[in-house]
C-alpha cells in the first residue's frame, strides 16, 4: 500500500507543474487570439482575460490525457532513474502491480473529467460566449446609432431551427421566455402551407408555445392567399430536453445530457448530426484516453536503463504524447470532413494503444 502511495505521490507532483506549464502555453496562445478581438465594439482586454480564463476547463479536457503521460514518464520515470522501480521488480513485483494505483488514478481523473464535461465546462463557456455575444451585440447598437438607425440591425443574429413541419425563425438569439419577432413556416407533404408572424411569442413549456399578435398568412395549393390577424394563438413545437438553450448554444459548450438531446432532436427532424456525435464520443472516451495514456508510460519507464539510459526514454515518451495528441486532433476533424464512425474513430486510437500495452505486459510476465 505504501509503495502504491508513493508511485501515486511521484506522479502527482510531476502532474502538477506539466499541467500549470501546458495550460499556461495554450492559454497564452489563445489570450493572443482573442485579443485580435479587442476593440471591436466594446470588447474590452479585461473581457479577453476573462474568457481565456473561462474556457480553462475545456482547454484542461482536451490535454489532461496527455499530461497523465507527461507526469508518470517524469515522476515514475525518475523512480526508475534511481533504480527504485528495478529494487521494487527485485521483489517479486510486476509492472501492472506496481502501476495499479497510477492506473487507478487515471481511471479517477477519466471519471473527473466527464463530470466536469457535464457540469462545469457548459457553465464556463455559457459565460464565455456571453461575454463575447455581449461585444458583438454592442458592436451593432454602436453601427446603428452610427447611420441614424433606431434599432440594431436586424437579421444577422437570427436563429432558425426545425420542429416537426415546421421551420422557426427567432429574430436574435432566444432570451428566457420571451422570444421576438417570430415566424413559423408550416409544411404538408414538403409543401408550404402557412406562415405566421407573431410580434412575440411566450415558451409555456418546450412542447408549446403562446404567440401573440399574429399574421397569418395561408397558402395552400390551389387556392388564393388567405391572411388573417390573431391577438393570440398556442402554437405546438417539439424541442429537445433543456428546450431553446440546448439549440441555441454552441455545441462545445452543452453538457454530455444536452449534447444527447440536441442529438436526438435533430435526428427526428432529419437534420445532419455527424458534428454533434464525433464531439459526443469524443467526450465519452475521456477515461478510456486517460488509462490509454497512463499506461503508455509503463514501457518507458520500464527496462533496462543500461541499453537505453532512462532520460532517453523519457524524451521519446514525450514525442509519442505529443504525436498522440496530434493524431487525436487530426482524426477528430478527419471524421467531420469525410463523415467518418465517430464511435470507431474516437476509441479506435486508444483501444490499439492498449491492445499493444496488453501484449508487451504479457512479454514482459512471461519473460
Amino acid at each position: 500500500m505504501r509503495l502504491h502511495l508513493y508511485l501515486i505521490t511521484s506522479m502527482i507532483k510531476a502532474l502538477l507543474p506539466v499541467t500549470l506549464m501546458l495550460l499556461a502555453l495554450f492559454s497564452f496562445l489563445a489570450l493572443a487570439e482573442e485579443l485580435e478581438d479587442v476593440g471591436k465594439g466594446l470588447y474590452s482586454a479585461t473581457d479577453a482575460l476573462a474568457v481565456v480564463g473561462l474556457t480553462l476547463p475545456n482547454r484542461l479536457l482536451d490535454l489532461l490525457p496527455v499530461m497523465l503521460l507527461l507526469g508518470a514518464l517524469i515522476g515514475i520515470g525518475g523512480l526508475a532513474g534511481h533504480s527504485e522501480l528495478t529494487a521494487a521488480r527485485a521483489i517479486g513485483r510486476s509492472p501492472l502491480q506496481l502501476m495499479r494505483g497510477p492506473i487507478l488514478t487515471a481511471l479517477a481523473v477519466g471519471v473527473a473529467l466527464l463530470l466536469a464535461a457535464q457540469f462545469v465546462v457548459p457553465l464556463a463557456e455559457r459565460e464565455a460566449q456571453r461575454l463575447r455575444d455581449k461585444a458583438e451585440t454592442e458592436q451593432e447598437v454602436v453601427a446603428s446609432e452610427a447611420d441614424g438607425a433606431a434599432d440594431p440591425v436586424p437579421g444577422e443574429a437570427d436563429f432558425w431551427t426545425r420542429s416537426r413541419q415546421q421551420i422557426i425563425r427567432v429574430d436574435g438569439e432566444p432570451d428566457g421566455a420571451l422570444l421576438q419577432d417570430v415566424e413559423i413556416y408550416a409544411f404538408e407533404d414538403d409543401s408550404l402551407v402557412s406562415v405566421r408572424q407573431a410580434v412575440s411569442a411566450r415558451v409555456i413549456d418546450r412542447a408549446q408555445w403562446e404567440l401573440q399578435n399574429v399574421r397569418v398568412l395561408s397558402v395552400a395549393q390551389d387556392a388564393p392567399v388567405a391572411d388573417r390577424s390573431l391577438a393570440g394563438e398556442a402554437r405546438e413545437v417539439d424541442l429537445p430536453v433543456g428546450g431553446l438553450d440546448t439549440l441555441v448554444a454552441p455545441a462545445a459548450s452543452l453538457s454530455l445530457f444536452d449534447l444527447s438531446a440536441r442529438i436526438g432532436h435533430a435526428r427526428a427532424n432529419a437534420l445532419d448530426v455527424h458534428g454533434l456525435r464525433v464531439l459526443l464520443w469524443q467526450r465519452l472516451s475521456l477515461p478510456l484516453a486517460s488509462l490509454a495514456m497512463m499506461l503508455l508510460a509503463l514501457p518507458f519507464v520500464f527496462g533496462n536503463t543500461r541499453v537505453l539510459p532512462i532520460g532517453e526514454r523519457v524524451t521519446f515518451g514525450v514525442i509519442a504524447g505529443v504525436a498522440f495528441y496530434l493524431v487525436e486532433q487530426v482524426s477528430v476533424h478527419l471524421a467531420v470532413i469525410y463523415r467518418l464512425h465517430p464511435m470507431v474513430l474516437s476509441l479506435a486510437p486508444e483501444l490499439i494503444i492498449l491492445s499493444l500495452l496488453g501484449v508487451w505486459l504479457w512479454r514482459m510476465s512471461e519473460g
